[in-house]
């Protein structure tokens, strides 16, 4: 014979008796909170969920409007972050930190000035610009002191030059690019083969 189901609770309050309803009853009693999510947690999710949502859809735009471009430029931006050895291998400089004086070996008007901002939007530190001693220079050149070689041919890069240009620099044009005693490190020479 089953037991008699409790007063007031009829047949419904019988099918939960058991176990389970009277663990229910026994937290209910001493006041626990149940299991199920509270509204203040719910809201907590919501915003969390919409922030993450914003910062994917910014993280989007960003790379589609601004990032994953393969333009020289772009390209040399990035390389000229890299680092260069000094002296040998001795420190390790970045790139950026070398000093970029450009010298204008054409009888083009503002070349060399042009040719500056350009290195200055990649990166590159601004250096002296100056005409070269040479105003019918054939070749565009870029000279590098002693251990700036790597440098260098990141300029080059970005100046969409070939790697040949890249050479030591010479004695007169490190004096034309030498300005307020301070002596560049990359001296970039234009000449007639410039692709304007």
């Amino acid at each position: 014979i089953p037991p008699a189901p409790a007063a007031g609770r009829g047949r419904r309050g019988a099918e939960h008796d058991g176990p389970l309803a009277a663990s229910s009853e026994r937290l209910r009693r001493l006041g626990a909170r149940s299991h199920l999510p509270t509204a203040r947690a719910a809201r907590r999710r919501l915003v969390a969920f919409v922030a993450l949502a914003v910062v994917i859809v910014v993280a989007v735009a960003v790379v589609a409007l601004g990032g994953g471009g393969s333009s020289p430029r772009s390209a040399a931006t990035t390389n000229a972050t890299a680092s260069t050895t000094k002296g040998g291998g001795n420190a390790t400089v970045p790139a950026t930190s070398a000093s970029v004086a450009v010298l204008n070996g054409t009888d083009i008007v503002d070349l060399a000035a042009k040719v500056s901002t350009q290195l200055t939007d990649d990166g590159f530190h601004h250096g002296a610009v100056a005409d070269a001693p040479n105003q019918a220079t054939p070749t565009t050149t870029v000279g590098y002191s002693t251990g700036y070689r790597s440098a260098a041919v990141k300029v080059a890069h970005a100046l969409a030059l070939a790697k040949s240009s890249v050479v030591p620099v010479s004695a007169a044009n490190e004096a034309a690019a030498r300005v307020g005693g301070q002596t560049p490190q990359i001296v970039v020479t234009l000449g007639a083969n410039y692709p304007q």
